[in-house]
């Protein structure tokens, strides 16, 4: 028999930033709204942090773009869009890895490698980094996703495919 424990419904982290989702490791990202909307208007919000459980800002609101922490790991990018370059933190906000990295919200380290492309230009090819910095599989994918369990998700001439680490 499996035991389930009470769904109280209680909160965690009380109403406080327009957005808040799974940050990884116990963390969520959280941007604070800065002006509701207004008729037509859409809502603005503020810069990305990261919150703990408790609400409490253990990396305050200064990205435009905040990764999922995985491995002790997360992307972050100081500007928006396309042209923006990724750099990677550690929980206590130290910059592991420069902002030279271009990659995508959901990519992040698993088995020691993140995926991630050396160019913004949308044909650039993808490979794997791994937390120096290093190229450990070279961009050689049209899309390459985050390994699990030691395989990933490529796609190479519109062709999907399953690549090891090895």
């Amino acid at each position: 028999m499996i035991d389930v424990p009470e769904r109280t419904g209680s909160y965690l982290i009380q109403p406080q930033s327009a957005v808040i989702d799974e940050g990884g490791e116990g963390l969520f990202i959280a941007r604070p709204l800065i002006k509701a909307a207004a008729n037509d208007d859409p809502d603005q919000y503020g810069l990305a942090g990261y919150l703990d459980q408790s609400g409490q800002w253990i990396i305050p609101p200064m990205y435009e773009m905040a990764g999922v922490f995985s491995e002790g790991i997360a992307c972050v990018s100081l500007r928006s869009g396309l042209e923006s370059a990724c750099g990677f933190i550690d929980r206590n906000n130290k910059l592991l890895l420069p902002y030279r990295f271009y990659t995508m919200f959901w990519a992040r380290f698993s088995d020691g490698l993140c995926p991630a492309r050396e160019s913004n230009d949308l044909f650039s090819l993808w490979g794997y980094i791994d937390k120096t910095g290093e190229w450990i599989i070279k961009p050689q994918f049209s899309t390459a996703r985050n390994f699990e369990n030691g395989a990933a998700t490529v796609i190479v001439n519109n062709l999907y495919g399953v690549i090891s680490r090895r």
